[in-house]
């Protein structure tokens, strides 16, 4: 008797087990999109200074996700990076990712675009050590 309850629940459990395993379903999509944002805010013409670095965040309260810069200097570069000490001395170990001059002043580069955690800041300096560069900020949530 105790065999025959035996093979009766272990069918039982191979059974569910089976059901279990063919009805089972993802609970979300298996191509996530990370760096996708659902609203942006543009800030245009920004002041990047070289000495102290520029938060083009402004604010972390909006828990921004990303951050695109286009520079509209002709002459001198930015450098970004999520470290305040970002350097635009390309020798230097902190150096950020460069975005580089405008072409012309009518014909400024496309922005460079990076993902960034909710929440945080992120910093870019000039590369000219006697002014501000012009910068187009776009933060995306």
């Amino acid at each position: 008797m105790r065999s025959l309850f035996l093979s009766l629940f272990a069918a039982a459990a191979l059974s569910l087990l089976f059901l279990v395993g063919s009805s089972a379903r993802a609970l979300e999509p298996v191509t996530v999109t990370i760096d996708s944002v659902s609203s942006t805010m543009t800030i245009r013409g920004i002041d990047v200074s070289s000495a102290p670095t520029t938060n083009v965040i402004i604010s972390t309260v909006a828990a921004y996700r990303q951050i695109c810069v286009q520079n509209f200097d002709t002459t001198a570069f930015v450098a970004c990076s999520e470290n305040v000490s970002v350097s635009s001395i390309t020798s230097n170990i902190l150096v950020g990712t460069i975005v580089a001059p405008a072409a012309t002043a009518t014909q400024p580069n496309a922005p460079t675009c990076f993902s960034i955690p909710a929440g945080t800041s992120f910093y870019c300096r000039t590369s000219s050590v006697t002014g501000t560069t012009r910068a187009g900020i776009t933060r995306g949530r």
